[in-house]
């Protein structure tokens, strides 16, 4: 998308372009509030200059794409993902792009630049705590549900998936047999 500052206008020079701007609230490099425009054109012959302008920006489907995209985080061994409150690891808004703070953490500073949220069309993987406080045997519970990251595959503590692919807390239900759910 195109945004421009304040209120720019645009002119073709074959002809003048119907432009509608609409004011998007945003926040500018270091968490400085600053108002952007957001043009859209409504012509038809404005519709292969807006293609222009549009496809100089890219369209990223996942955290990682937007890794592979980024220098610093390509060639660091991390990479990046959608966490569970929807902002890509490592990501944050600074200047007109983003820096990658596990690469970059002299000039990523991850306490003061906004994080990247993430692509709409990646959603984050549940927790186990998550699809425990989907369980009112788990939530109810004093245990609670992690990620046993030392085990290979991972598996949620206590969580396991019945043959008819629902779910159950294996601590609290004596009852609950089958696999372990994996995160």
């Amino acid at each position: 998308m195109s945004f421009f500052k304040d209120s720019e206008a645009m002119r073709s020079v074959m002809g003048h372009y119907n432009v509608y701007a609409f004011d998007i609230p945003s926040r500018g490099p270091r968490g400085n509030p600053d108002s952007w425009t957001f043009l859209t054109f409504s012509s038809m012959k404005s519709t292969a200059f807006f293609a222009i302008i549009v496809g100089a920006s890219a369209t990223y489907y996942s955290c990682q794409e937007i890794c592979e995209s980024h220098e610093a985080c390509a060639a660091s061994k991390y990479g990046s993902y959608c966490k569970s409150n929807g902002v890509c690891f490592g990501f944050y808004h600074k200047d007109d792009g983003y820096c990658f703070q596990p690469a970059e953490q002299e000039s990523c500073d991850d306490i003061t630049l906004m994080p990247v949220y993430c692509p709409e069309h990646e959603v984050p993987e549940p927790t186990c705590q998550d699809v425990c406080n989907d369980l009112d045997q788990c939530r109810m519970s004093k245990w609670g549900s992690y990620c046993k990251t030392w085990q290979d595959p991972k598996v949620c503590f206590g969580i396991i998936k019945k043959a008819d692919g629902s779910l159950c807390f294996a601590p609290t239900d004596k009852h609950c047999e089958g696999e372990p759910y994996y995160c």
